[in-house]
Parts: structure tokens; C-alpha cells; sequence
């Protein structure tokens, strides 16, 4: 895993980066993707990832049987359009509104 230092360290040094580094590089970070990506696709937890204007960019699998919704993972939908309940969708925009970044 590529720590934020390590990083960082990259971009302030992007120009020097010789080609198998860079490719070594975006190897690891590819990698990384993808064990993240599988990693949040098999929580049982129900997560979705939601833009500053409500617009939802990933649901993982927990939070469609959560919501009893069959939409793409990727699919750029509103938080309105998948959330039935009132309550819910209130709480979430207040959130969103207030710059909480995790419910």
C-alpha cells in the first residue's frame, strides 16, 4: 500500500519519475483500486458515496438490499431517487448540507 507520504513524495517529484517507476507506480495504485473496490463491494453495511450535490457516484451491494433498489454501482442517480423514506433523506441532506462527511 502507498502511504499519502510516499504519495505525495511522487507528485512533488512527478517530473523525475523515471518509466518503470511510474509504471510501477500505477501498478500498485491500480492494484489498490481494485482491493478497495472489492473490499467496500462485500461489506454487509450498506454504503453510498454522495457527491456535495446529492447526486449518489457508488452503491455497494449491502446498501441495494438495504434499499431494496437494483441500480448500477457507478450510476450517477440522485439521493432522492433512492431513498423512500422521508426521515432518512432528511437526515442525510442536513448532513450533506452541513459538510459531514461520514453518517
Amino acid at each position: 500500500m502507498i502511504t499519502e507520504r510516499a504519495f505525495q513524495k511522487y507528485i512533488d517529484n512527478f517530473d523525475k519519475i523515471n518509466k518503470p517507476d511510474l509504471q510501477k507506480l500505477v501498478r500498485n495504485l491500480c492494484e489498490e483500486r481494485n482491493y478497495l473496490f472489492h473490499l467496500l463491494e462485500n461489506l454487509n453495511e450498506g454504503v453510498l458515496v454522495v457527491d456535495a450535490q446529492g447526486v449518489v457516484t457508488h452503491i455497494n451491494e449491502g446498501a441495494k438490499q438495504i434499499l431494496s433498489k437494483s441500480v448500477r454501482n457507478d450510476a450517477k442517480v440522485p439521493l432522492a431517487n433512492l431513498i423512500d423514506d422521508p426521515e432518512l433523506l432528511h437526515l442525510i441532506e442536513h448532513h450533506l448540507r452541513e459538510g459531514v462527511r461520514k453518517v
